[in-house]
């Protein structure tokens, strides 16, 4: 999911004696006291004493040696610690390198803070072994290393430090230090020893680190290592400590920020990984359960506010902490929805006090952790009132919905689905492309996502169709009798880029550039005020071969807003607070966040009473603002079969294929959603019409009178984006519906949106255009640019 990988490194432990006693011997309290022995890291002194250390809480140590490389003098050394109950020091060669939390009498839990502390190089025996020693203060529960083991890193190449340590209880402050003559009764004389592991043939050459990791660089200045044109400027909206490893942004109806941080990445909490294959998929001991069940999660989703309008972020809390490889969010009207692998999970927030009202209820299960580089990610609402989301390339699902399914829907590798709430629908809207990481819906209601190849600016996704992917790594197209697959779009000739885009309707700008070599952004969008947002990891290297490897800064992260030099702050309206016949006026704004907020929001409030007017202006209107008409139409229960016949003759060609396409959805999403009071039925927690269970898939009966009227539209239409949905509606009614509708015989010659043209057989004639993918509807841009997030 945060791209593809440049390095692999290789483990390698050589283990010390065992001291103690013999070896099925368990030490009592006073001999743990009184001499060191072998404990197991990662792991809690709690689960391996046999239940003799259960109730101790108190200061203990662990230490154990690490050979530094010779080679690694050039580079900047640190260690890496995550989730060690409850407080800790670390120590290198008795020096004192960094902390988290705080011991008594001030006590402070440092339990979910995962640390990247820098060696001075004063203090490392480079081409010796290093002392690394671990003073841990448990407060309660189980005490010890609850995460992955320490790991000592320079350079793309780390020592992970996994396997037997020394460990006593007590607290002397000798315990930190090397031996020699003057301690050495108080320490081990054969510690647990570490070696290197090697970097692979994708980066350095082994025992050569790479030169190029450069040191970390405070936020402002780092804003001031970009380039950006003379008419645009860059401003820092938020950075540590308030963001760490920014994943992906959205905002609310009051315009506030909210940030998943994703903390816990690469390794799951509480989960044991048995085996991991060539492409770094993983298996695991077991599934984890939803939070707050299990081991709990670094993640976290914080909401970030302007509260006097002067462009500054002033105000942050944190809504959910505890999460356990979340990767986005999408905010509903009285709740929040998360995408935490394996789980879609909703926190109701009915009271609207930024504080979930209980735990989670979990809406579908089975996405894939195999990769935590390439999760199910990027939830976001569509137009037509589902949620939408990616799967990246080296995961599978296997998704059900708790309580109505008895089998899953499987998927190997990339694809865009989507999930009805209301009516608990889930299904794939495509599949294939490339390590899928993004999901953009442009102005006309079209699914992009961002790749990591070259010569490229990612996919366009139509429903029911099948892209391109690497199908060596990622398995055969899940239908085998597929006419093939679409390519990519195309891009001039450039190398391999990880990227990930938002489309600027109708404002084209440039990209920026920054010469801090730890600029690592992951999500861009476009924001309440129009600008651009920039989500910004600022790592070393986004690379899950390194990151597996415990090469990764999870104390840093950036967020910068780019905008027109002239721009100056405004406070954000409170769409909330908008009647319904303002929301659709705010329609017609020229903001597509500004455009699509309002929609989500009279989709959700379910007020019929403007219907009318709704419905009027799509009848005298053409492009974007009849289109988000229609939407709204659609998402309040009004495109029946008579309305949506009309609409099918409609004069542009955007309202006749939206309607080709909320056709197979109408029979169940208005009948679950609306009757004919315009009241609402209950909500997606309440949902239990049995006749749902059976539309996983989306498999839907039109009305005869609309089944005819496709069929009608099929052998006129001359608008090949118009033909292709129907095509794709056609994959989602049963046969008697479907088959009627793709075998209608025309004779027209209809004209491809770039100005190519194509006979019934879907030929195209010479003529093309830069823009236009001969691939399924063309991929025309029209009046929007993409702006790309490169990684």
């Amino acid at each position: 999911m945060l791209r593809c990988a440049s390095l692999l490194v290789v483990a390698g432990l050589a283990f010390g004696i065992v001291a103690g006693g013999a070896a099925d011997s368990v030490p009592t309290v006073a001999e743990y006291k009184a001499a060191w022995h072998k404990l197991t890291v990662p792991g809690t002194w709690d689960d391996q004493s046999k239940g003799v250390l259960n109730d101790f809480d108190g200061i203990a140590w662990y230490r154990a040696e690490a050979k530094i490389p010779a080679e690694w003098q050039a580079t900047q050394v640190t260690v890496a610690t995550e989730q060690i109950d409850n407080a800790h020091e670390a120590y290198f060669n008795g020096v004192k390198i960094g902390a988290a939390g705080a011991f008594p009498p001030k006590y402070e839990s440092g339990l979910k803070e995962a640390k990247r502390y820098v060696v001075p190089s004063e203090h490392i025996r480079f081409g010796e072994a290093n002392v690394v020693a671990i003073r841990i203060y448990d407060h309660d529960g189980k005490g010890g290393f609850k995460g992955a083991a320490p790991s000592v890193s320079a350079g793309g190449q780390t020592i992970r430090m996994e396997g037997p340590w020394d460990f006593r209880l007590g607290d002397e402050v000798v315990f930190a230090a090397r031996v020699d003559d003057s301690n050495k009764d108080k320490l081990p004389s054969t510690p647990a020893s570490f070696i290197k592991v090697l970097a692979s043939p994708h980066s350095a050459p082994v025992g050569k680190a790479p030169t190029d990791y450069s040191p970390i660089v405070p936020p402002n200045e780092a804003l001031r290592t970009f380039t950006v044109p003379e008419d645009l400027k860059l401003e820092l909206v938020l950075a540590e400590p308030h963001v760490k490893q920014p994943l992906y942004m959205t905002w609310d109806e009051r315009g506030r920020l909210w940030v998943v941080q994703y903390l816990q990445y690469p390794y799951p909490a509480g989960l044991k990984m048995l085996s991991r294959d060539a492409f770094l998929r993983a298996v695991y001991d077991k599934v984890p359960p939803p939070p707050p069940l299990g081991e709990p999660g670094l993640d976290k989703i914080t909401i970030h506010e302007d509260t006097d309008g002067d462009g500054v972020l002033d105000k942050h809390k944190t809504f959910v902490d505890g999460l356990n490889i979340a990767t986005s969010c999408a905010l509903d009207r009285d709740g929040v929805w998360v995408m935490n692998p394996p789980y879609l999970l909703y926190y109701a927030d009915k009271n609207h006090d930024d504080m979930p009202d209980g735990d989670p209820e979990v809406h579908l299960q089975g996405f894939g952790l195999e990769d935590t580089h390439s999760v199910a990610n990027s939830l976001r609402w569509g137009p037509d009132g589902w949620l939408y989301g990616c799967q990246g390339s080296t995961t599978s699902s296997a998704v059900m919905r708790p309580g109505l399914d008895k089998l899953p829907v499987h998927s190997m590798g990339q694809i865009i689905w989507r999930y009805h709430p209301a009516t608990r629908r889930f299904e794939i809207y495509a599949e294939g492309g490339g390590n899928s990481f993004g999901c953009e819906i442009d102005a006309e209601g079209r699914v992009f996502s961002g790749h990591n190849g070259g010569d490229t600016r990612g996919f366009h996704y139509v429903q029911g169709g099948y892209s391109q992917k690497g199908f060596n790594k990622h398995g055969p197209l899940s239908n085998p009798y597929a006419y093939g697959y679409f390519a990519m779009m195309k891009h001039a000739a450039v190398q391999r880029f990880t990227h990930n885009f938002v489309i600027d309707a109708g404002n084209a700008l440039p990209e920026k550039y920054s010469t801090d070599k730890r600029f690592r952004p992951v999500d861009i969008k476009a924001g309440p005020d129009g600008a651009i947002y920039v989500a910004d990891m600022y790592e070393p290297q986004i690379a899950h071969h390194q990151h597996f490897q415990g090469l990764i800064d999870k104390d840093n992260g950036r967020i910068y807003r780019l905008s027109a030099k002239t721009a100056t702050p405004t406070k954000q309206v409170d769409l909330s607070k908008k009647t319904m016949a303002e929301l659709v006026e705010h329609l017609q704004q020229p903001n597509k966040w500004q455009r699509q907020t309002a929609l989500r929001l009279i989709g959700q409030r379910r007020d019929r009473s403007v219907l009318p007017t709704l419905k009027k202006n799509i009848a005298a209107g053409t492009g974007q603002f009849a289109l988000e008409y229609l939407w709204a139409t659609y998402l309040l229960g009004g495109l029946d079969d008579t309305f949506a016949q009309t609409c099918l003759a409609h004069k542009d060609p955007l309202i006749r294929e939206w309607t080709v396409r909320l056709a197979s959805d109408m029979p169940l999403d208005l009948a679950a959603n609306a009757n004919t009071t315009g009241r609402v039925v209950p909500g997606p927690r309440q949902v239990q019409d049995e006749h749902l269970a059976g539309h996983r898939f989306g498999e839907t009966r039109v009305s005869i009178p609309l089944a005819r009227k496709l069929v009608d539209v099929a052998k006129s239409e001359t608008y090949v984006r118009v033909r292709s949905q129907l095509a794709s509606t056609a994959k989602r009614l049963p046969a008697d519906q479907a088959l009627p509708l793709i075998n209608s015989p025309t004779t027209s010659t209809y004209r491809c949106c770039c100005g190519g043209r194509s006979n019934r057989r879907g030929r195209r004639t010479p003529r093309t255009s830069p823009r236009c993918s001969k691939t399924r509807t063309c991929g025309s841009a029209r009046s929007s640019r993409s702006i790309s997030c490169r990684s």
